[in-house]
């Protein structure tokens, strides 16, 4: 329902998708297309988003629940750049 009615946030690498927290504690979904790759590669992604996520948020006090969509983008750029831009998305979003 967080696509449907809410604000999307883009950068290069991701969409992200926020809504107000209802819960406690934040939530994130984490969506990678088949058209990024096969399964392994798509797992590896994942993998690294949950560390991404991990380190740049405090579910306690971040203020919105997320579902974070990566782009085709994301394979051209390391790992480091990724997070870069995952953080801005972050950014962004408090400011709103």
């Amino acid at each position: 329902m967080i696509r449907k009615k809410d604000h999307a946030l883009v950068s290069p690498s991701f969409i992200l998708y926020i809504h107000p927290k209802k819960e406690p504690y934040a939530r994130f979904g984490l969506s990678v297309s088949k058209k990024i790759g096969i399964a392994v590669t798509r797992n590896h992604i994942k993998r690294q988003l949950r560390m991404m996520i991990q380190d740049l948020i405090d579910f306690d006090t971040f203020p919105y629940d997320g579902v974070l969509i990566v782009r085709k983008l994301y394979l051209s750029n390391d790992f480091a750049t990724n997070k870069k831009f995952f953080e801005k998305l972050l950014n962004k979003a408090i400011m709103e």
